[in-house]
Parts: C-alpha cells; structure tokens; sequence
C-alpha cells in the first residue's frame, strides 16, 4: 500500500524569501557576530519577508493565507511566534513578520521557522497546512579564549545556584577541546555579572580559574581511566594538538608547572597536595594581606 505523506501541492519553487534579518538592541547585526553582541540584558528581534505572485494564489484558490514565524530556544524551552498577513503590491503577496525575545529566555541555540500556510477545506487539522517555508538555525556561543561560554539566568532557567556550571562532552582524549566543554556563567551573582561586564573582580576570576583547573585535571583522569590503554600521551598531544588532552596539559604545566602525567600521579596518589598546588596556583583567595 502507498502512503503519501504530502498529499497537497506546495509552492516553495514559487517563493522568494527575503534573507533573514537580525537586531539586537534594536541595531542591525549579522547573522554570525550575534554571539558577540547578544547577552541576558539584550532584545533579540528575528526579522522575514517573502513574496509569492498573485497568479500562484489565485490558481490553487488559496484564502486566507498568512506566514507564521516562530523562534524556539531548545535549552529553555521558550517559543515565540508572530503571524503576519499579506499585502498586495505588483501583482504579488507580500509578508513580513517580526518576532523579539528577551536575552534572559534564551541560551546556546535558536531555531527558526517561516511558514507560509493557508486552510484546506473545512477540516479545522488542516487550517494550518504547509505551503512553504524556511528553517534555519543561531547558535549563541561565543567563544571566549578557546572556551564556549554562555551567560543566562540560573534561576529562570531552573538551575541550582552556582556561580557557574562547566559541562563536560567529551568522549575520548582525542576530542576537540572547543567541542567538549561548555562554561556557563550564572548572571543573577553580582560578582559573575560584574567579570562579564569586563570589570576587575579578582577573586572571582581566580575561583574561576581554579574550577576549570579542576574539571580538566578530572576529566583527562576519567577519560584516561576508561581508555583501557597506556597509550604515550606525548603522541597524543603532537598528534592531535587541539585535544582534550593537549589541553589538559597546557593547564598543567602554566598553572602547575609539571606535565600532567604528573599531576595524574598527585591525583591517583595525594589528592590533597594537588588541592593545595590548585589553590596556590590560582590566587583563590586573592591578593595577601
């Protein structure tokens, strides 16, 4: 038996999508430089057109067609949608719809999707059915010295109130360090948000110096642990130079001064020595008296 999961015609040959546009703080911006200019405080505006000729309506007897623009964060959950009708200019259907959300209801990732829909007969299931539309995708992670980092609201977002959660990806030594590891920066603390901001807040960025020391040194030893293989780690290191691994390393030796085959050994061996060297190394409370 066949199944046709499209059985109504659809027009996306016949329309012209305008190239989205973005505003952040009511100031155009590009489309890859929104990471940058994009925090908790900002409004973000999602800006589509799209034209179709009139000849193309009035020949599949469409009524009552409209474009519905939807922005959906996946991370917290929010969606926005805007519905916006046509104008007849030129012999042509023209639509625009604008949709805005806070900074504070988003994280990590937007997707967008413009449709152009129109009802079928009188079944209320088919007062929605797809003519065209367009789907695309924002990712709202700036990297900051090699590190993905985000900031949003632990709060609103429903997380425990840390200053700061380090999420950790990584499958294997040899995986991009970039890819592996997410800072995210918790902006209801005051001290957070003032080190976002630029200011000097050295005991924070200390601490946070520290966290991450941690979080590397524990990873490797994990993903070290479970590899089930003495591989040379020097190898590992040349070979894949962007690496967890290669990472791991760098951190040892500028804050620890030893490799960090050594300080494994300080893990597996004197946990403690290595808590006092992390904490001297960083500062982590500060300036002497």
């Amino acid at each position: 038996m066949r199944i046709n999961l499209y059985p109504f015609p659809r027009i996306d040959s016949d329309v012209s999508w305008s190239p989205t546009s973005f505003l952040v703080n009511d100031e155009p911006v590009e489309k890859d430089d929104i990471a940058e200019r994009w925090d908790c405080n900002s409004q973000l505006s999602v800006l589509t057109s799209v034209q179709v000729p009139s000849s193309v309506i009035q020949a599949m007897q469409l009524s009552e067609i409209k474009l519905v623009l939807s922005v959906s964060c996946p991370s917290t959950s929010e969606t926005s949608v805007e519905v916006s009708y046509p104008t007849v200019v030129a012999q042509k259907y023209s639509f625009q719809a604008v949709v805005t959300v806070g900074g504070h209801q988003i994280a990590r990732k937007l997707n967008i999707r413009a449709m152009l829909v129109a009802p079928e007969g009188i079944e209320s299931w088919l007062s929605r059915r797809i003519l065209a539309e367009l789907n695309e995708s924002i990712n709202l992670e700036s990297w900051v010295d090699g590190f993905p980092t985000i900031a949003m609201s632990f709060e609103e977002n429903h997380r425990p109130r840390a200053p700061w959660s380090i999420n950790v990806e990584a499958t294997s030594l040899e995986d991009p360090f970039v890819h592996a590891f997410r800072l995210e920066l918790n902006t209801d603390n005051l001290l957070v948000s003032d080190l976002i901001a630029g200011k000097n807040v050295p005991r924070v960025g200390n601490a946070l110096d520290a966290s991450i020391l941690r979080v590397l040194i524990d990873t490797f030893r994990r993903l070290f642990k479970d590899s089930g293989r003495r591989q040379c780690l020097d190898d590992i290191v040349i070979e894949y130079p962007e690496s967890v691994a290669a990472a791991a390393n760098q951190a040892s030796k500028d804050f620890l001064s030893r490799p960090i085959t050594e300080t494994l050994s300080l893990a597996e061996h004197r946990p403690d020595e290595l808590e006092t060297l992390i904490n001297a190394s960083t500062n982590l409370l500060g300036e002497k008296r």
